[in-house]
């Protein structure tokens, strides 16, 4: 953490956007950027074991990835040529990289703000 980040309940924070919150995101909504930091910290305290699991995993595929591409190159294989894509492809798909295409998918949206439901 740069020394400059200023330490805003158990937050490190950046003057920058310490600057945005209480010169451009607070003003004229009720709350102080103090409310609005506690929030953002209750925040990343409730998300924090997740995000640890998602990146252990992201870190977990990656050693994967990297040892089957060392493997590749021990083995005299190009691990980047087109000939062994479906071999790369397969791989993936077993460790859960990559998987089966399930079809169309649709999503819709709701309470959209008009500024941004509307762009044209």
């Amino acid at each position: 953490v740069p020394s400059n980040y200023q330490t805003i309940g158990g937050l490190k924070v950046s003057p920058t956007l310490v600057k945005l919150v209480e010169e451009t995101v607070v003003p004229g909504t009720g709350f102080s950027s103090a409310y609005f930091f506690s929030c953002l910290e209750t925040l990343t305290n409730e998300l924090r074991p997740e995000v640890d699991a998602c990146l252990k995993h992201r870190d977990d595929l990656q050693a994967k990835i990297d040892g089957f591409y060392e493997k590749c190159r021990a083995e005299g294989t190009d691990p980047m040529s087109t000939a062994t894509r479906p071999m790369c492809r397969s791989f993936l798909k077993e460790i859960g990289y990559l998987e089966e295409d399930k079809g169309p998918v649709s999503i819709s949206t709701q309470n959209v703000d008009d500024e941004i439901g509307n762009i044209p």
